[in-house]
């Protein structure tokens, strides 16, 4: 494992998770605006649906992106993804912190933090600026956590995937692959 290696790595997996969030706060705004269209929303309903567009959209392109990744480059090292994943992880983290957790960044943190903090009673927008930074703070950590679990998990998947495809066009037994 080489400390050049684990920065590399980290900053493509950086670059995962925020192309990752970009993605999923453009598709969960065309989708709510679809929503809006056959139903008028409130806030509350609105913000829910978001939330929940932008956790599902920005799992599935991390996990997508580094399953990719994972599957060009055919090389699995525990130590060093495991490294650069939490780097890239606490990198992201520190950006949605010092961006106070703007949604292009954090995904749906903020959204989530509101609805932990004011429940039923979160249907104003102005009461995002209202949610305390201790939770928005675990929110991202949390999402962070998420985030490099789905780098590692990702990246694996598709070593493993790229390895069973090369020993069936060999000719080989694909169970001896580990």
């Amino acid at each position: 494992m080489k400390k050049r290696d684990v920065a590399v790595n980290a900053v493509a997996e950086l670059v995962f998770i925020l192309l990752s969030c970009l993605f999923a706060g453009i598709f969960s705004s065309m989708f709510v605006k679809l929503a809006d269209k056959f139903v008028e929303l409130d806030f509350i309903w609105s913000a829910g649906i978001r939330a929940v567009a932008l956790s599902l959209i920005s799992v599935f392109f991390v996990f997508f992106f580094s399953y990719k990744a994972g599957y060009h480059t055919a090389d699995f090292d525990r130590r060093e993804m495991i490294l650069s994943s939490l780097l890239a992880s606490a990198v992201h983290f520190l950006l949605a912190l010092v961006t106070v957790f703007a949604p292009f960044i954090s995904g749906a943190t903020k959204l989530v933090g509101g609805f932990i903090t004011f429940g039923d009673n979160f249907t104003v927008e102005s009461q995002i600026s209202q949610i305390p930074m201790l939770t928005l703070a675990l929110m991202g950590i949390v999402v962070a956590l998420v985030y490099a679990g789905l780098l590692v998990v990702g990246s694996y998947v598709g070593v493993k995937k790229r390895l069973r495809d090369r020993a069936e066009l060999l000719g080989e037994n694909s169970e001896e692959v580990k």
